[in-house]
């Protein structure tokens, strides 16, 4: 796959048709329904250029990264350059088909088993767990839209969306009420998940309002961070694993801080490691240990609160003044 074929994958755009040295698709500038006017270049030294023929819109790669996801110069350059470093593009994700197939696309669908509602309708055993084992509140609920299931694959868990752009699921991670193994579920293949998306990032801000990050593997990690730090300009990225992916790496150099709070273990040392290596140039980053066989949602909220704020400082993240 060429880098081009990459870049393009990355940014969830199907390539309709590939001749030659240019590759067909709809065009991302506007509403376009034919495939047959925008082009990107693969290959010679004009790789990546693109053109419509229909709103004459176009331009460099940088230029198509820059526009598919609202970001600035620097962080469409290191899009492209990060997805150099090891990138595996997601099965079913792009079809290149001839003139004559039928492109088709399954996106990923939440199961329609989960349900959503206010964590006072929930039935009582996965409402008593999320409040007594997990202390989430109403408002974590419905701010990351998290749901349980009762019947079918999922049945017995809480359902934690992994949502995109305007809360769009693109995925999710499913941990046992019940203790019943394995404790955790995601997705199989077949439902097209994103694996690119971390639970948390529907809620951050626009590009020029980000702050600070902080990275833990799982959502239940995320969420205690985010009740610590209650009163800091923080967000939360949880990577749903141990397991270090480049897109990951592409989205958290939007932040110009990031700090990892990943399990005191080898596992979570490993993908601190390599994500760290992946964004070190693009952005300031700081790897924060936990006391072993601890982590985030186990230890007490005020220890936790005083060693990321020893470090936040040290970055010059300060407390949000409240509104009087």
């Amino acid at each position: 796959m060429s880098r081009v074929e990459k870049v393009l994958d990355a940014l969830f755009l199907d390539v309709k048709r590939k001749r030659s040295r240019r590759l067909w698709l709809l065009c991302p500038f506007h509403d376009d329904h034919s495939p047959t006017n925008f082009f990107v270049r693969i290959g010679g030294k004009r790789e990546g250029q693109n053109h419509c023929f229909s709103c004459k819109r176009g331009g460099t790669l940088t230029d198509l990264v820059m526009w598919v996801r609202s970001c600035d110069f620097e962080a469409a350059r290191a899009f492209i350059e990060l997805l150099g470093k090891g990138y595996e593009p997601p099965r079913a994700r792009v079809r290149v088909v001839s003139r004559a197939a039928k492109p088709s696309r399954v996106r990923f669908r939440m199961p329609r088993e989960v349900m959503f509602e206010p964590i006072e309708e929930w039935v009582t055993p996965a409402r008593d767990y999320a409040k007594k084992e997990r202390h989430l509140t109403a408002e974590e609920v419905d701010r990351f839209g998290l749901g349980y299931a009762v019947d079918g694959r999922l049945s017995g868990r809480i359902v934690i969306p992994w949502r995109g752009k305007g809360g769009v699921p693109h995925g999710y991670s499913a941990r046992s009420f019940t203790n019943e193994e394995p404790k955790y579920l995601t997705p199989h293949e077949s439902e097209n998940a994103d694996l690119g998306t971390m639970f948390g990032e529907h809620t951050w801000p626009v590009l020029h309002e980000r702050k600070a990050v902080v990275v833990v593997e799982g959502a239940f990690n995320g969420l205690a961070v985010s009740r610590a730090l209650y009163d800091y300009r923080v967000d939360i990225a949880a990577l749903g694993g141990s397991d270090a992916n480049p897109i990951h790496a592409i989205k958290l150099t939007t932040f110009p801080t990031v700090l990892f709070l990943t399990d005191p273990d080898p596992p979570g040392d490993k993908v601190a490691a390599s994500l760290r290596d992946m964004i070190g140039r693009y952005t300031q980053s700081n790897r924060i240990r936990l006391p072993e066989g601890t982590d985030a949602d186990t230890i007490p909220r005020d220890v936790l609160r005083r060693r990321l704020v020893e470090v936040l400082e040290t970055f010059g993240v300060a407390p949000v003044p409240f509104a009087s």
